[in-house]
């Protein structure tokens, strides 16, 4: 049986087994994404993996069945993500996201500029 390593009000039986695996999945994202990113693990009722970006913008979720990964781009520090996407690799993910945002901040300044009009 492997030892606890759980948060004593969290009752969830997290194991230093499964926070090691955790671990590694981060570490596995790291790899997957480059040299910008760093591995994290939290916990709520079980270990979650995630990659978080250098700068903090973005987050890449994956799950250990390596199906789809899910990256969330927002403001450093802010929890979840303003533009979400999802893609078949890590990389995919935050190319998809990246994408989004691009494609919003294209419109909004398309916008802006047809505005502008009703000022002068």
């Amino acid at each position: 049986m492997s030892k606890k390593k759980c948060a004593t009000w969290c009752g969830g039986g997290c194991t230093e087994e499964g926070y090691t695996e955790a671990m590694d999945y981060a570490d596995w994202l790291v790899q997957r994404l480059g040299e910008n990113w760093h591995p994290v693990v939290t916990e709520n009722m079980g270990w979650y993996s995630k990659a978080i970006s250098n700068n903090g913008t973005i987050t890449v979720y994956g799950n250990k069945y390596g199906r789809e990964y899910t990256a969330y781009l927002n403001e450093p520090g802010h929890i979840g993500g303003r533009w979400v996407k999802s893609g078949a690799t890590p990389k995919a993910a935050v190319r998809a996201v990246l994408k989004m945002a691009m494609q919003e901040r294209d419109t909004i300044n398309s916008i802006i500029e047809a505005s502008k009009e009703a000022i002068r």
